[in-house]
């Protein structure tokens, strides 16, 4: 301190007090060490500038107070300080008093209110959209599957048909060796399907086809002649030599 004004130590004890805060709060408030404020009260040493604004500032008074160089002990706010809510509160208050006050808190409120209605809104149709997104993903996803499952079952069925195209094909001749592969690598051929439909059981013909097919390959009791099963065979091997030269 510059010597002409000294602390006035009841008054730095009575704002410590009336807040009721002991003189280590009050230290650690300021960021002093713990015994700084008893040393001031006790007048041991007087606070320096810095340290006066310090406290000055901690108890909402100002330091010609603590100085006792006024008797104000509140802080005056300047209107330039105050924020723009602040100051319309100040404005109202003055043109209208409490009344106005409440007012102008409801019409903010309200304003506030609708503001948060409308970024619900704008969530709410975003989910809404999202929604609706997942639910076009998921009827295609459906459809897919769908579609999947069909050509796995038409798999299914193709490969048991042509298994038991094989079987039958190695009980007819025994010397020959009917690979799967083998049959499947002729099965799109036209020929090699009417064949495969004759070793199929139970297989639907229309008749004049399926009469073609008996007067062909099989004789007069619908047995599988050994002359007429040569002919199966090398039929089926001329349609497997020219599907592979093709």
């Amino acid at each position: 301190m510059d010597g002409l004004s000294r602390l006035n130590t009841d008054r730095l004890r009575y704002l410590r007090e009336q807040r009721g805060w002991s003189q280590r709060e009050l230290a650690r408030l300021c960021g002093f060490g713990e015994t700084q404020i008893r040393r001031y009260e006790a007048g041991i040493v007087d606070p320096s500038a810095t340290n006066l604004g310090l406290i000055a500032d901690v108890l909402e008074t100002s330091a010609d107070y603590l100085l006792d160089r006024t008797d104000a002990s509140e802080v005056r706010i300047s209107e330039t300080a105050l924020s723009k809510d602040e100051t319309d509160l100040m404005i109202q208050f003055r043109s209208e008093g409490w009344s106005g006050v409440t007012r102008l808190g409801v019409e903010r409120t309200q304003a506030e209110v609708e503001a948060e209605r409308e970024v619900f809104r704008t969530i709410a149709n975003s989910l809404i959209e999202q929604a609706e997104l997942l639910n076009h993903q998921r009827d295609t996803l459906v459809d897919q599957i769908g579609l999947v499952t069909g050509q796995l079952t038409r798999l299914s069925n193709s490969m048991l048909i042509l298994k038991g195209i094989q079987t039958r094909l190695n009980i007819l001749f025994p010397d020959e060796v009917f690979t799967f592969e083998s049959i499947q690598a002729v099965a799109e051929h036209p020929i090699a399907q009417l064949l495969m439909s004759i070793l199929q059981p139970n297989t639907k013909l229309p008749r004049g086809i399926r009469q073609l097919y008996m007067l062909l390959f099989f004789d007069e009791d619908r047995q599988l002649s050994s002359e007429r099963a040569e002919l199966l065979r090398q039929t089926w091997h001329l349609i497997s030599y020219s599907v592979k030269n093709q």
